[in-house]
């Protein structure tokens, strides 16, 4: 059984197939794209999340190396999860970042911290045109 399969097709102003994009469960397994006069393009998908540079291990790598663990936090012997939400502009920049779980003030200072010191990110693409989106990521905080 292959699951929920879906077939889009969306159309120009002036009648032409402009996509058509096949998925299953939520997948995309075949996508087509056509310029106005309904001549086959290079295709690229209608929704692209925005991605940190090199990917979520990239990400991973970029915290483990920056992060640093406030002295204070190590006295109180404070450690946990941070959840911080922030937007990445249609430039890729991190913008607007926000603590949605706190821990501890120095944890939370220092997780709000490195998503300052963010690289810019590619941004989410919607039918090829970038848009601000939004981005929740935990940082993790554990003494040894």
């Amino acid at each position: 059984e292959r699951g929920t399969e879906e077939h889009f097709i969306s159309y120009y102003e002036n009648g032409v197939m402009a996509r058509e994009e096949y998925f299953v469960n939520d997948d995309l397994i075949a996508g087509n794209y056509f310029d106005t006069e309904g001549t086959p393009c290079e295709y690229f998908p209608y929704n692209e999340k925005a991605e940190y540079k090199g990917g979520i291990d990239a990400m991973h790598a970029f915290i483990a190396r920056n992060l640093i663990y406030p002295r204070e936090a190590i006295k109180k012997k404070a450690q946990g999860r941070v959840y911080v939400k922030f937007d990445i502009d249609t430039n890729g920049s991190v913008v607007n970042p926000v603590l949605v779980r706190t821990v501890d003030y120095d944890l939370d200072q220092a997780a709000l911290n490195i998503i300052f010191r963010m690289p810019n990110w590619t941004p989410a693409k919607r039918n090829g045109l970038p848009y601000k989106s939004s981005m929740t990521i935990p940082i993790n905080f554990n003494l040894r």
